[in-house]
């Protein structure tokens, strides 16, 4: 049971750094110093919804007929009758999970919900996205039950891609309404076809003849599984005959529609981007997913923007700066600017010519940087495409026998979770400014190491490590700033592919810490802070007009909630950098009494960054190490190391002064 102190817990990483490292323009491993200020209560609910999470019920599927145990279900391949998994249930209990995204991802688009309903050896098979046959075990009943148990809200994906309007105005009726006081005597198992006729009566009643008798009261529904309203000019229009349908059914459901991560829109005006209706579409879905081992090997210029790197030179010298471009020379040859240290050159870059563009200076011991723009951009529609690309940009001195790469450098990909995290924030801040009426919900989210149409298993391990969960605390904190009602991460179990919060052998994964600790914010009321810290400079990858260089990253991030019942602040705060550590003072106004004593528990695994094990799981071997101390004194300097991540709970003596 937490004490009624101020209570830190540290979740700690330790990336490899280069001997050499080109990222900074200060020496690695220097502390620096932050500080962040609690303001205030402000009138603002953080939702519960945030702490979800995706079945992705393909993984409950019968398909080679084994024994389910330890996964959601249980299996009796007697009678075919499934129970709840008491071990998954208490998991999803402790977390605890509040909202269960139904079918979960793609195999939402090969899902019929009512071959999921009757006994399982009724069931129809089926067949999934890469010709599988199976049975589906884990239908809507099923859910219903397992989300009661857990006591988690639902969102469902409605079958668009082969399913229909009929079909999901069914399964809203199927879910929400209640029994009709009087049943037609012919009324049958297997009365009317869900995807023909819309029957709410029927199908109300068709719940009830399958065990549950009281209304599901599922709020929220999404319209197709990446379908992405913004690239297909037909999905909008068809999505809200959708909704129009479902709401006739039940006015109260909240209705999603799937909106692009890249949404590219043409302007702030309604009359140049797609319509929503407000009283049909409620938010538009995000799925963001980080992809960071498959960054493109080129960076792309568009829109005359810019891209920049920094380095560290060592020992002063001469140096022969290499950049090696491409491009199309549509409407002529691109050009590329060239700064270093912000003296420009220009260079025309010819595909047909492939010389590299050699800059030669002096460079002195310390930061530099080199900046490239794209400068003649040209595009005419059916004419031509003027493109730049940058493959690399390599240092070298013959002296002292230098030779790197300056522009993808190991280590990038760590930087560009960060920057990630900075994009997503900046597009759902545009989708706000675009589509005031909406919200914006993220129901898919994670790393995503490596390629999921491909069985690699090492690669993907690395979605369930602390760097990975680390991205996804930042993901959490833009949420909570954003007021994003739903975040749902992918997925629960952990099959051999990776990406959940439970493993497979029933150990947790660091996604699966980082959504306990935060779940002492959701449903709390959100907290005013400002951060005052340094920042640094993340370069991204596909350089426009809409996604630019990211100039002013704080080294940390953090929010802060108030939890009423227990009279205390909760503030999470992050060190996104991945060498720097932060000494970390946390600011109360003058006015506000707090508790002197602050317990510190330290969590970290040295192996866990690179793919091995990871920390949580409490097995032997994990070097997972736990450290705690006590400071006296209130809220003394704490220092946050590289890549880390506190939780603070701090007992608040006078709670009327918050206000």
């Amino acid at each position: 049971m937490r004490t009624p102190h101020c209570y830190i817990v540290i979740i700690m990483a330790l990336f490899l750094i280069a001997a050499i490292n080109p990222r900074l323009a200060f020496p690695a491993n220097d502390v620096q110093q932050a500080k962040v200020n609690i303001l205030g209560i402000s009138g603002e609910t953080i939702s519960p919804n945030i702490i979800g999470t995706n079945l992705f019920v393909m993984n409950e599927a019968d398909i080679v007929r084994v024994n389910r145990s330890n996964r959601l279900l249980m299996f009796n391949p007697v009678d075919g009758s499934v129970s709840n998994n008491p071990f998954m249930v208490e998991k999803c209990r402790k977390v605890p999970i509040k909202l269960l995204r139904y079918p979960g991802a793609r195999d939402s688009e090969m899902h019929h919900w009512r071959d999921a309903i009757g006994t399982f050896f009724e069931r129809p098979f089926g067949e999934d996205v890469i010709g599988r046959k199976y049975r589906q075990f884990f239908g809507t009943i099923e859910l219903a039950r397992f989300a009661k148990a857990i006591g988690s809200d639902i969102i469902i994906t409605a079958n668009y891609q082969t399913g229909s309007i009929e079909e999901a105005a069914n399964w809203v009726a199927f879910c929400n309404l209640p029994v009709p006081p009087k049943i037609d005597p012919s009324w049958q198992m297997s009365s009317y076809s869900e995807q023909q006729e819309i029957r709410p009566n029927y199908f109300a009643w068709l719940r009830s003849a399958n065990g549950l008798f009281d209304p599901i009261d599922v709020e929220f529904w999404e319209i197709g599984n990446e379908n992405y309203f913004t690239r297909d000019s037909s999905y909008i229009e068809r999505a809200h005959a959708y909704a129009k349908a479902m709401k006739a059914v039940d006015p109260k459901i909240k209705i999603g529609v799937t909106g692009d991560p890249l949404m590219r829109f043409r302007g702030k005006q309604f009359d140049k981007n797609p319509y929503l209706n407000p009283a049909l579409i409620d938010f538009i879905v995000l799925h963001v997913y980080a992809k960071p081992d498959r960054l493109p090997p080129v960076t792309r210029l568009f829109s005359n923007a810019c891209s920049e790197r920094q380095f560290l030179i060592n020992k002063p010298g001469d140096y022969e700066i290499i950049i090696k471009a491409g491009g199309t020379c549509a409407l002529g040859c691109p050009e590329v600017a060239v700064a270093v240290d912000r003296k420009t050159g220009k260079h025309i870059v010819d595909p047909n010519k492939p010389e590299e563009i050699s800059i030669k200076k002096a460079l002195a011991k310390g930061g530099h940087s080199i900046r490239l723009c794209f400068v003649n951009d040209r595009l005419i529609p059916g004419v031509g495409d003027r493109n730049l690309f940058v493959e690399s940009v390599k240092i070298k001195n013959i002296q002292y026998g230098i030779d790197r790469e300056i522009w993808n450098y190991e280590g990038i990909a760590d930087q560009f979770l960060v920057a990630n995290n900075y994009q997503i924030e900046r597009q759902i801040q545009r989708i706000q400014t675009v589509y005031p009426h909406q919200t914006v919900a993220i129901t898919e989210a994670n790393t995503r190491f490596g390629d999921g149409r491909k069985i690699d298993i090492e690669m993907h391990k690395k979605n369930m490590t602390l760097k990975s969960a680390l991205w996804y605390a930042g993901l959490l904190n833009t949420s909570i700033r954003k007021g994003v009602p739903i975040l749902c991460h992918f997925s629960l179990i952990g099959k051999r592919l990776g990406f959940g919060m439970i493993r497979p052998d029933d150990s947790v994964t660091p996604h699966y810490k980082i959504m306990k600790l935060y779940s002492d914010h959701s449903g709390s009321r959100k907290v005013r802070l400002n951060i005052q810290s340094k920042t640094y400079r993340v370069p991204l990858f596909e350089t426009s007009f809409l996604a630019k260089g990211v100039d002013e990253i704080k080294f940390l991030d953090a929010v802060s909630s108030y939890c009423l019942a227990n009279k205390e602040i909760v503030i999470t705060v992050l060190n996104r950098h991945p060498d720097q550590s932060v000494e970390t003072l946390i600011s109360f106004p003058d006015r506000v009494v707090i508790e002197p004593t602050v317990e510190v528990i330290e969590l970290l695994s040295q192996t866990s960054i690179n793919g091995g094990p990871s920390l949580g799981s409490g097995k032997q071997g994990e070097e997972v190490v736990e450290r705690q101390f006590t400071l006296e004194n209130g809220l003394e300097k704490l220092v946050l190391k590289p890549a880390s991540l506190a939780h603070i709970f701090c007992k608040i003596l006078n709670p009327q002064s918050l206000n």
